[in-house]
């Protein structure tokens, strides 16, 4: 009797955004030409592992951290575009009250680095504008099912920022409210506080409370908002009943994020938006095994590389 198609083999989903850094003049530390460029990066990249000064990543109320340690690169092309595929090596600070259980078990202490090697991403320089004098640089963040997604992503803007030394594009309000001005943007917010509470859960136990502190975390979804309303919401302070507000703006493929603290409140023209473009791939299960290797990795970004590209984003 002939097989039959399993039609309900589970599937998994590798999530790709993707950062693009501000557009910057050809200058002495890149010569004008991709292969300038991609030298210019590789020439950062060895000197951070030389110098062994890791970046270390600090987490909002949290006691451990992450490092980025040695960061391994291979020159590659994309169609013909070339490209450096980046696999960094991450390691977990001051990690507590944990264990690894094998044939014995193995305490993990504070002053243990827990590693994981698997952290890929994708650079690509443009060469950009019309007299093509400016370039910028596009990271592809490889956001497989194991990632923490807003670890990985803090990896990839690091590496941007301070190791090859192109900072992200952000946008100011003005140019957000003009870019989203025709679309209908889908938004979600999320209002987060803590607060150091004196007072006992019940009196009874008052005598032994050495401290007490309450998270509350809200999230609210909106659609069909019009323009002026989307501008009131970024710049309300909700009467400072919170420590952190996150507000993201969704655009087809285009996600806005805004985040704000409220010991940094800033409104208006002043206030920073950053921008990023979600895309993903869906997978059988039967590809599992193929995460890792480089022929996947690279298929996967050619095919957020196409689409991002036929968005006109650059």
């Amino acid at each position: 009797m002939p097989k039959t198609k399993d039609k309900t083999k589970s599937k998994f989903t590798i999530n790709v955004p993707v950062f693009v850094s501000k557009r910057q003049p050809i200058g002495a530390m890149f010569e004008l030409n991709y292969q300038g460029l991609i030298d210019g990066a590789i020439n950062l990249i060895e000197q951070y592992n030389k110098d062994q000064d890791y970046i270390i990543l600090n987490k909002r109320n949290k006691f451990f951290q992450r490092q980025i340690g040695r960061i391994e690169f291979k020159k590659c092309e994309i169609g013909e575009r070339p490209a450096l595929l980046l696999n960094v090596c991450a390691y977990t600070l001051n990690k507590k009250g944990e264990h690894i259980k094998g044939d014995e078990i193995v305490t993990v202490e504070p002053t243990d680095r827990i590693g994981d090697d698997t952290n890929y991403f994708l650079l690509i320089p443009q060469i950009v504008g019309n007299d093509t004098s400016h370039y910028n640089w596009l990271s592809l963040v490889y956001d497989d099912p194991t990632r923490e997604t807003e670890e990985i992503i803090a990896i990839s803007k690091a590496i941007l920022n301070d190791v090859v030394r192109q900072p992200i594009k952000n946008i100011k309000l003005p140019e957000l409210l003009n870019q989203i001005k025709d679309a209908s943007p889908k938004i979600t917010l999320n209002l987060n506080s803590i607060s150091f509470k004196e007072n006992s859960l019940n009196d009874k136990f008052q005598a032994y409370q050495v401290s007490g502190k309450s998270f509350i975390k809200q999230e609210f979804k909106f659609a069909g908002m019009p323009l002026e309303k989307i501008e009131d919401l970024i710049k309300d302070k909700f009467e400072n009943q919170f420590t952190q507000k996150i507000l993201k703006l969704f655009v087809g493929k285009k996600e806005y994020k805004i985040k704000q603290e409220v010991d940094n409140f800033k409104t208006g023209i002043n206030l920073l938006v950053e921008q990023f473009f979600n895309f993903a791939e869906e997978f059988s299960t039967d590809d599992l095994t193929k995460v890792y290797t480089e022929e996947f990795i690279l298929s996967t970004m050619t095919k957020v590389l196409d689409k991002f590209l036929t968005n006109g984003e650059v």
